[in-house]
């Protein structure tokens, strides 16, 4: 049975434009979570950092060069220090408190890609946990968000996600009592994936099959094509991550699956 954290509350698949849709409108800009709102999207992927001041901006590299009129790490400035900074679509650099204001429809799947982020991102995770789910690659950073709100919805880091993978390789009832021994698996609610790592298949049905009997959502990122999104739904997956929101809602309409 899947978790009933509010985070995962409504009818599937979820789908989450992956930057606010990178593909089609500058990456993790006001302009995204705009684009991302029109197309009638409830799920937005994005990236944080922690400015000097405690700010969660919406910025997926530390430096602000490949995305922003500046140069330099944003965890070295203030966000008054930020205040000239635009982005690619012309407009100013997005705060993660702001745009839950902005848009209160919007669920947010933030990445948090510093360790410095972790608590100031905690604290807005605390304050909206029906709309707020902090995942990262490290298992240190999600460790340590889980000891600051453990009522936060979380994804699983890069080690929780290969112990699980590994463990699908057993019979269900083999891997299903070892895992419920995984602190981890028992605090977070997604676990999120590529289709696959190094042509290896991370998504398949007894990777799924595990996933669900835990408790957690399985989302897929780097799911950008129909034969993907066909072959991981058919997998059982709960949810896509995309950099194209725009073909992926019109695919799921055409075959009535659209909620």
């Amino acid at each position: 049975m899947l978790n009933s954290h509010p985070f995962l509350a409504g009818e599937g698949p979820i789908l989450m434009a992956h930057r606010g849709g990178g593909a089609e409108v500058p990456e993790n800009s006001l302009a995204a979570l705009q684009h991302t709102s029109d197309l009638g999207l409830r799920y937005l992927e994005t990236d944080a950092h922690a400015t000097t001041d405690g700010v969660v901006v919406l910025l997926h590299d530390q430096l602000l060069d490949r995305t922003t009129t500046s140069t330099g790490l944003l965890t070295d400035r203030s966000w008054e220090e930020l205040a000239d900074v635009r982005d690619a679509s012309g407009g100013a650099l997005v705060r993660l408190d702001e745009a839950l204001e902005l848009f209160p429809h919007l669920r947010f799947n933030v990445d948090a890609k510093s360790d410095s982020v972790v608590g100031p991102l905690a604290e807005l995770a605390a304050r909206h946990p029906e709309r707020v789910l902090v995942a990262s690659f490290s298992d240190s950073r999600l460790r340590h968000l889980r000891a600051l709100t453990p009522e936060s919805a979380t994804s699983l880091g890069q080690g929780e996600v290969a112990r699980l993978v590994a463990l699908s390789q057993l019979p269900l009832a083999a891997a299903l009592p070892l895992a419920r021994n995984v602190p981890a698996y028992r605090h977070a609610v997604a676990v999120q994936v590529p289709p696959q790592h190094r042509r290896i298949p991370v998504v398949t049905r007894r990777f799924v099959r595990l996933a669900h009997a835990l408790g957690l959502a399985v989302h897929v990122w780097d799911a950008d094509d129909a034969p993907t999104w066909q072959r991981v739904l058919a997998a059982g997956a709960d949810g896509i991550i995309t950099d194209y929101p725009t073909a992926a809602r019109d695919w799921l309409t055409a075959r009535g699956a659209w909620h």
